[in-house]
């Protein structure tokens, strides 16, 4: 249910919970790439782990072919992908 998945997300972001690659993966999946690449964003910023998935990561498929995804690899240095 919808409002239910919205309701747990704003919980996870209103308690700072220290998920935002999650977060940023939840976005994604969703097909929200603002909201995908902004928390993807906060995560670099406050060196989430998570980060290191980003390569690999196949909830975020749908990002890969925006130039922000390359954007993140390049400022993490990752090799880019095809």
């Amino acid at each position: 249910d919808r409002t239910a998945a919205d309701a747990a997300l704003a919980d996870l972001i209103a308690n700072d919970r220290g998920l935002d690659y999650q977060i940023a993966q939840v976005y994604a999946v969703r097909g929200e790439k603002e909201k995908a690449f902004e928390w993807l964003q906060i995560a670099m910023d406050n060196h989430d782990t998570g980060m290191l998935g980003l390569l690999v990561d196949p909830l975020l498929t749908s990002l890969r072919d925006d130039p922000r995804y390359k954007n993140l690899l390049a400022k993490m240095a990752f090799p880019a992908t095809s």
